[in-house]
């Protein structure tokens, strides 16, 4: 078990209060509404936290959500609510892309090939007199937000059979913390260096500007996305206590060092989560929960990812741990 964090606090930021307040230590409330209640749970498992969510939502028979979908990064509930907000300030916010026909994938035509779009078919329709409708799905499975495995990249990782079916998901569940990564580099040992992650962090998202430049929202793949170095790669492997470290695009890896970094991180055994969209996200510490696909032999996975309220005592100024923008 890892020493306990020293723990920052919320940054000072113009935009604060767009962003959801936390409220340490409370559970996701209740909050009532005119017609059906909608339950949202997320529980985190083996001693970690649990809470629970009652959110709004529009009304149906048996309390199904029957509302339009969450929007992505929006902090919707995933049932129609308007903010994924209770009236004692807990929230949940779904950070996943909304997987669709037009949505970008990875474009690189070369190293690990052309990964074909999404493609949804119906091979049961009502409307052709069947008495449901079933549809058929075709896609990578490094589509969207997903994780990859270890055996991505190392094939011993891949020939032991250590597959996404395999996943720990303690490295999945748990406190994440947040931080703004500022224009003007990609992920590199010495820009993480400056950003001076605090000791004892063990999962960890970084905000880029791939999330300012809306690159998760755009219909093609963008190669000049921010991503990890190599050098950048090995230095949070080596010299941190991250084992679990998130992105705002399809790879960790910059374009140009797409295996090095991927290698890096994985001969170190992290977990790797792309594809998250932060747009309403903070700089700061929330709950994670991220639930890939049980998917037998697969290198990789999408998942379903959303950040609820930090754990108790995991909230306050992150000055500490945000990149001191003087010093670039």
């Amino acid at each position: 078990m890892a020493a306990p964090v020293p723990l920052p606090t919320w940054a000072k930021r113009a935009d604060a209060a767009q962003r959801p307040p936390t409220q340490p230590g409370r559970r996701l409330g209740t909050r009532s509404g005119t017609g059906a209640t909608c339950r949202v749970l997320t529980a985190t498992f083996l001693g970690i936290c649990m809470a629970a969510a009652m959110h709004d939502c529009h009304a149906s028979v048996d309390g199904m959500c029957t509302g339009p979908p969450p929007a992505e990064g929006a902090g919707d509930s995933g049932c129609g609510d308007d903010s994924g907000r209770t009236d004692d300030g807990a929230f949940l916010i779904d950070v996943t892309a909304t997987v669709h026909e037009q949505m970008a994938t990875w474009g690189a035509t070369g190293e690990c090939g052309d990964m074909k779009a999404y493609a949804r078919t119906l091979v049961a329709d009502m409307d052709d007199g069947e008495p449901c409708y079933v549809s058929q799905l075709s896609f990578v499975v490094h589509l969207g937000t997903h994780i990859d495995m270890p055996s991505h990249f190392l094939k011993e990782e891949h020939d032991a059979g250590n597959h996404a079916e395999k996943v720990d998901l303690r490295t999945l569940i748990g406190p994440v913390l947040v931080m703004d990564f500022p224009a003007g580099s990609n992920v590199t040992a010495e820009a993480l260096e400056r950003l001076s992650i605090p000791g004892g962090v063990e999962k960890l998202i970084l905000k880029t500007t791939n999330t300012e430049n809306g690159l998760m929202h755009q219909h093609i793949f963008d190669s000049s996305y921010v991503g990890f170095t190599a050098d950048g790669a090995r230095y949070l492997a080596e010299n941190t206590t991250v084992r679990t470290i998130g992105i705002d695009y399809l790879s960790i890896a910059r374009f140009d060092e797409l295996v090095g970094a991927h290698v890096e991180l994985f001969k170190k055994k992290l977990m790797v989560v792309e594809g998250l969209v932060l747009d309403e996200v903070g700089p700061g510490w929330y709950t994670m929960t991220c639930l890939p696909l049980k998917l037998e032999g697969a290198e990789g996975v999408p998942a379903r990812c959303v950040l609820t309220n930090a754990p108790a005592g995991y909230s306050g100024d992150a000055d500490d741990a945000l990149w001191d923008h003087d010093e670039l």
